[in-house]
Order: C-alpha cells, then structure tokens, then sequence
C-alpha cells in the first residue's frame, strides 16, 4: 500500500474485515500511519484483535515503542457492514473480498463512495 498507495505516516488507516487485526498493525509499524482501526464483522475475531494488540504491546518493544506517539491506540469494531456509517476520518482503506457477500461488498463500495477524506489513489486494489 506504501508504493501502490501512497500509505505514509500522516495516514489514517482503516481495514474492513480486519480480522485480528494483522494488516492494521503492519500499518502502525511501517509506514507507521498516524492512527488506525479495523472494521471486522465477527465478534471473536475482534475479542483476538483486542488480545494481540495486548500482547504486542507486551512482547514487542519495536511496537510499544510505535504506538507511544500515536494518539490513539487502534480500534477494532464489530459490526455489520450496514451498520456502520462512515469510513471518515480514513484517508485509506484496505478489503479483502473473499467470503464478503455480494450485499456486504455493496454497502463497502457505498461506504468507500461517500467517504471525503479517502484518497483517490488509496482506491487501489491490493
């Protein structure tokens, strides 16, 4: 996303269907975007997410070092993708379709659509 994208450290970041939340920490550390969060549709994967983020911040001191200059530690959401109402303030944004249904890929591309703040280039698909 760094090349294809123009991912850069004043970026906001946002993964939909951010799973435990690798993508999204990739991010935090290189290019080490300003501020992340994740969308992500399943419960458990967000009750993960919240646990790995824990464990980082623990066992990684590249990462705890990273996430003391941000001013906020990455959120991870769940949600249905009909539920959630914007994608602002994300100046990017990264998905992955495979297992996403035909409606919820919808309600993503509208969402996607109607966010000010996403860059036209960051409308790559990776």
């Amino acid at each position: 996303m760094v090349r294809k994208a123009g991912l850069r450290r004043s970026s906001v970041f946002v993964d939909i269907g951010s799973g435990i939340n690798r993508v999204l920490f990739h991010a935090l550390l290189y290019p080490a975007v300003e501020w992340a969060f994740g969308i992500e549709f399943d419960s458990v994967k967000v009750l993960k997410a919240v646990a790995a983020f824990d464990y980082l911040m623990q066992k990684m001191p590249v990462f705890k070092a990273a996430m003391k200059n941000k001013s906020a530690p990455p959120k991870a959401n769940c949600a249905s993708i009909s539920e959630v109402g914007t994608l602002s303030p994300a100046t990017h944004a990264f998905t992955f379709w495979v297992g996403m249904t035909k409606a919820a890929k919808m309600a993503i591309g509208r969402l996607w659509n109607n966010c000010p703040s996403l860059k036209v280039s960051s409308r790559v698909v990776v």
